[in-house]
C-alpha cells in the first residue's frame, strides 16, 4: 500500500495492478485517495481495482466511493 503514496505515478500504477488481483479490502481506502489525487492519471485503473475488491462500481467518482465506504465500514 506504501507504494501508492509514491512520488512516481508509475510505481502506484503498478501498485493499483496487483491490488486489484489480491482482492483485499485493507486497499479500498488507498485506492479512493489515489483516485482523488490523480484523476486524470489513475482513474480508470482505480476504478477497475475498486470494482473487483468491492463489488461495487460508483465509477471515477471519489466522493460517491468514499461515503460507500464509510457507511459500510461502521459498527
Amino acid at each position: 500500500l506504501k507504494q501508492l503514496a509514491d512520488k512516481d505515478k508509475n510505481v502506484g500504477y503498478r501498485a493499483i495492478r496487483i491490488l486489484r488481483y489480491l482482492r483485499d479490502d485493507r486497499a479500498v481506502g488507498p485506492l479512493i485517495d489515489w483516485m482523488e489525487k490523480h484523476k486524470d492519471y489513475g482513474s480508470f485503473h482505480a476504478v477497475e481495482a475498486l470494482k473487483r475488491i468491492t463489488g461495487q462500481d460508483f465509477g471515477a467518482n471519489p466522493d460517491a466511493w468514499r461515503r460507500w465506504w464509510q457507511a459500510s465500514n461502521q459498527p
